[in-house]
């Protein structure tokens, strides 16, 4: 049972992950599709540049989410990664290597959840 006052909050986490989620759901099958450009034989290592990213992103991510309110970092972290999405659209319609653009977009597309739910 919520006390007076706790809907607000709930409701608000609700919606953050829900969103967190959704997002994600809907770039997964981007992601998966663009890991296979570059051929089967390279996700290995798309793997493992994705657990070497995380795990120098993560702590950093976490001790600026540390050292800030959430109310002021979270519209920045939506914003930050929305200028990503449009830059790796540019990326792609540029005519920069379709592999790198690819590969980088496959480990950008799996650190962002780790990363959001250590926030959380």
């Amino acid at each position: 049972m919520l006390r007076p006052g706790e809907r607000p909050a709930v409701v608000w986490a609700f919606l953050y992950l829900f969103s967190v989620l959704c997002g994600y759901y809907i770039l997964r099958p981007l992601r998966d599709e663009m890991g296979i450009v570059g051929g089967v034989k390279n996700l290995p290592w798309q793997f493992t540049a994705t657990f070497v990213v995380m795990l120098l992103a993560v702590p950093l991510y976490s001790a600026v989410v540390a050292r800030f309110p959430r109310r002021t970092i979270i519209p920045i972290v939506y914003r930050f990664f929305a200028i990503n999405l449009l830059a790796f659209w540019l990326l792609d319609r540029s005519g920069v290597s379709e592999v790198w653009v690819a590969g980088s977009f496959f480990v950008w597309v799996s650190i962002p959840l780790a990363a959001s739910i250590t926030m959380t």
